[in-house]
């Protein structure tokens, strides 16, 4: 048998060498026609790898969830807080205790050196117009007259002196004219008239009663009216009178407080009030156009007023009247916590040395001592009948209500800011 594997190597490199120098001769012939051709040859672009910065800028596997994942652990956060607050054991204990009045009366002196409080007197000038109505009415015109039948059944004789008042049942005044003596057991007919003009004065037959006489003497002695009294005629009109005036002055002083009183509000330092019992308007001028007796109704003004008020640290004042208060207790009771009620009145005020002295007046509520720092560490931990006997073994407890959430917890919290004290007076003073 003849080998013919070189025979087929020698064939197969002949066919390489041909095949190569065939595709060199088309990639020739390709280009020359590219050259001559006019039809321009459309470029394919081959895509790139992307650089590192383009990798950097997408997106990281997993980044979405990690985002969920912090979302439910802040969710479950505030679902837990909300769940530890509502659901955690606490104990709202309130107390009923038997409480004692406490009344203290006591002078205060602020604004001078060593006193309660610091104090400081605020004043303005103020000059002001204004106008008051006339409030005064009087009748203008005629008053009614006639005659009166003077009756003494007594058994003396009565002398009558010139202007004795007469009334009539319903309240209306007479006068008589002129005095007249009227003899025991007779009768004395004398001249009236109405004590103020108008028509109110025109009476028809009745009886009149001396206003002076008490009710005995009036059954003795009295005056008969046996033909009507006429002529009252006229008509209420206003008429200027010293109380208008007076009050035209306080209407200066009140326009002055009012403009001025939210300026000294305003410049109060902090922690400062003022005593509203110690405003004044003091009337350094006063001008009215009108006088006692003019028939006008109003009265126009002009003044210049003076507005003084003592202001005070509220708060010094407070710790002082606390103070004194307790100062006034007895060993086994203590302040019912809150507020103190007091009312103040001016008893006397030094404007040049800013002085003023309050009487003061408290009244508060008291109640046995109990040391409220430590009950709550009493209480914490303990089951709820043994809260309630330890409480209502306390003095002056009279009642003890004591409620625990949730439902099932049978036990004060030992931890005490989970626990709650009310305390209530079985009498609580008014205002206090």
């Amino acid at each position: 048998m003849r080998d013919i594997r070189p025979a087929r190597r020698l064939g197969s490199e002949a066919e390489s060498t041909e095949l190569y120098e065939s595709t060199e001769e088309t990639k020739r012939l390709t280009k020359t026609r590219r050259e001559a051709s006019p039809v321009p040859v459309t470029t394919i672009p081959v895509a790139t790898p992307p650089t590192l910065k383009q990798e950097r800028r997408a997106p990281r596997v997993g980044a979405g969830e990690r985002k969920i994942l912090l979302g439910a652990f802040f969710l479950a956060l505030v679902v837990g807080g909300l769940a530890a607050f509502i659901f955690l054991p606490t104990a709202t204990i309130a107390m009923r205790l038997r409480t004692a009045p406490l009344l203290v009366e006591e002078e205060v002196v602020i604004g001078s050196e060593g006193a309660v409080a610091a104090g400081n007197a605020f004043f303005r000038e103020v000059a002001v117009t204004g106008v008051v109505p006339v409030e005064n009415r009087e009748k203008v015109g005629t008053r009614a007259a006639g005659e009166a039948m003077i009756v003494n059944s007594s058994t003396q004789e009565q002398p009558l002196r010139e202007q004795s008042r007469l009334q009539t049942p319903d309240g209306r005044i007479f006068h008589m004219v002129r005095h007249a003596i009227v003899p025991a057991g007779t009768r004395a007919r004398v001249p009236i008239e109405a004590a103020a003009a108008g028509e109110e004065g025109n009476i028809g037959p009745q009886r009149l009663d001396f206003v002076a006489l008490d009710a005995t003497s009036r059954q003795l002695i009295y005056a008969e009216v046996e033909q009507p009294l006429t002529g009252g005629s006229g008509a209420e009109i206003a008429v200027v009178s010293e109380a208008d005036l007076a009050r035209a002055q306080e209407n200066a002083a009140a326009s002055a407080r009012t403009e001025v009183e939210l300026e000294i509000r305003e410049q109060l330092p902090h922690g400062w009030s003022l005593v509203e019992e110690s405003w004044t308007g003091e009337i350094a001028s006063f001008t009215p156009e009108a006088v006692a007796g003019d028939k006008i109704p109003e009265i126009k003004y002009s003044a210049s007023v003076i507005v003084r008020v003592m202001g005070l640290e509220q708060e010094n004042v407070l710790r002082h009247l606390r103070e004194m208060l307790a100062g006034h207790l007895d060993a086994e009771f203590m302040l019912f916590p809150g507020p103190i009620s007091y009312t103040k009145s001016v008893k006397s005020v030094n404007w040049e040395a800013n002085e003023i002295t309050l009487a003061v007046r408290m009244t508060h509520t008291t109640i046995p001592h109990l040391s409220l720092d430590t009950l709550k560490t009493k209480l914490a931990g303990r089951t709820q009948d043994e809260a309630r006997t330890y409480l209502e073994g306390l003095p002056g407890v009279q009642g003890v209500e004591i409620m625990l959430w949730p439902f099932w917890v049978g036990s004060i919290p030992r931890i005490e800011q989970r626990i709650s004290l009310e305390l209530t007076p079985e009498r609580q003073l008014e205002g206090s």
